[in-house]
């Protein structure tokens, strides 16, 4: 038993020695440091959003002692992913992420972060993995990634580490106060490339209020649903306004996805920024499209 116990903990420590080069510590706020992570060769550094309390005066400290000038290449409140941007010529090493279908309830995992000059880790298992989830502050996450490996002061940004060396994300402690949330690598992905093409997430939206209605039982005979998202407010001058939605529309489903709450609405309009969507709804009592024209926003 001694002698799996020490096997166990040397391959723990090869794992942590292993990917410490990936790990930065980010200066962006005036008490205390945070994690961060190098996402490619060409001097992507992913950290949390929470950490950067200002958007200048950005600073990256490397595993080997290099202090780091860093540009802020964008910023996603809603799923609290920030992209930083450094000398491209630096040499630093990308962490390697793995896929969703990788992850498994029960995994065993390594937090790993640089809040300090030297790498810094916790373990623990993967304690839950689910389906996509909004955040509180309206961002569209992938899948429910959770661990009760400890989320100690600065290690926000940094990695939730696989025995392979993989990261499974990046972890956070701003999402679900109290609990070590990671942001999985699909969403990472998502989040990198719109804030590389456009400085920020945009996110589809119509310009309405609504909230969830069940049909009458005439209606919802007549078209086949039972619930919907009843239209209470119209922004004026808005993307619902300019394409004729109106109060008291029953908004049924959006390019096909049901929207009987106004999560729905917003879960089916997340990608949709600018874009043509159909809309299905009751008007009048009667089952009508429109194709409307969305607006974005953060």
């Amino acid at each position: 038993m001694a002698i799996e116990l020490k096997e166990i903990s040397r391959a723990l420590s090869e794992i942590v020695a292993k990917v410490a080069p990936s790990i930065v510590r980010v200066d962006g706020r005036t008490q205390r440091g945070a994690s961060g992570v190098v996402y490619s060769a060409q001097g992507l550094v992913l950290t949390a959003n929470h950490a950067l309390e200002r958007d200048e005066h950005l600073t990256v400290h490397t595993h080997d002692g290099r202090s780091l000038d860093a540009k802020l290449l964008g910023r996603d409140p809603g799923t609290d992913l920030a992209v930083l941007e450094v000398d491209a010529t630096a040499g630093l090493t990308p962490l390697a992420f793995a896929k969703a279908d990788d992850v498994a309830v029960g995994q065993i995992v390594l937090a790993i972060a640089r809040p300090g000059k030297t790498a810094r880790a916790t373990s623990g298992i993967v304690s839950a993995f689910g389906e996509s989830y909004r955040t509180q502050h309206n961002g569209r996450v992938d899948h429910y990634l959770e661990s009760d490996a400890e989320l100690r002061p600065g290690f926000s940004g940094g990695a939730l580490i696989d025995t392979d060396g993989r990261a499974l994300g990046i972890v956070t402690g701003s999402i679900v106060r109290g609990t070590t949330v990671a942001i999985p690598s699909i969403t990472i992905e998502r989040v990198v490339s719109e804030l590389g093409a456009h400085g920020r997430v945009r996110r589809g939206y119509l310009g309405v209020g609504s909230y969830p209605v069940r049909l009458s039982p005439s209606v919802a005979a007549a078209i086949g649903k039972t619930e919907g998202a009843v239209i209470v407010a119209v922004e004026p001058d808005g993307p619902a306004e300019r394409s004729g939605l109106l109060q008291g529309d029953v908004l049924i489903a959006i390019d096909g996805h049901p929207t009987a709450h106004p999560a729905q609405v917003a879960a089916a309009l997340e990608d949709k920024a600018d874009a043509d969507v159909k809309i299905e709804l009751v008007r009048g009592g009667k089952l009508e499209t429109l194709t409307v024209k969305t607006g974005h926003r953060r």
